[in-house]
């Protein structure tokens, strides 16, 4: 039987790869927006290097919006120097990283980059990433460059 570690936002992070799984409306979407604004500042990692894969479209809408209004909410408190004088709605990872930086020029560095390459940002469905992965690796797949993953055959059937 497998048992479960609850995933704090403030828990040290040691671990290379993270699945969060919850039920809707457990505070999926929020748990990702303040683990990326950390593994970003904290671990230096780059935002084209973090993979974030959801179901929905609208969920991977959602999803970019909010982790980069994250971003530009961090870049401005820390740019301020502190959160108290902060005006607005402020992420719970937010005091966390307050707290936990000791560089903060490197800390506005690794948010400028994350947010001049939000763009580059694997935040997508599963079928997106599939067709992307296919695209990438089309000599090693044996499939065409080209190649269009489509989520229903019904039309392809009828023609």
């Amino acid at each position: 039987m497998t048992t479960w570690t609850p995933f704090v936002l403030d828990a040290p992070l040691n671990e290379r790869m993270l699945c969060l799984e919850a039920s809707a409306g457990t505070g999926k979407t929020y748990t990702i927006e303040g683990l990326i604004t950390r593994l970003i500042i904290e671990e230096g990692i780059e935002i084209n290097e973090l993979l974030v894969v959801t179901f929905t479209r609208a969920a991977t809408a959602e999803l970019r919006t909010r982790i980069r209004s994250v971003l530009e909410v961090t870049r401005q408190v820390l740019e301020q120097g502190d959160d108290s004088s902060f005006e607005g709605e402020l992420h719970a990872v937010v005091p966390i990283l307050m707290g936990n930086i000791d560089n903060k020029t490197k800390a506005l560095r690794a948010i400028h980059r994350a947010i001049e390459g939000f763009d580059e940002a694997q935040i997508s469905t599963l079928h997106g990433f599939c067709q992307r992965a296919l695209q990438e690796h089309a000599f090693e797949s044996g499939v065409p460059f080209e190649v269009e993953l489509v989520q229903s055959t019904d039309t392809l059937l009828q023609e």
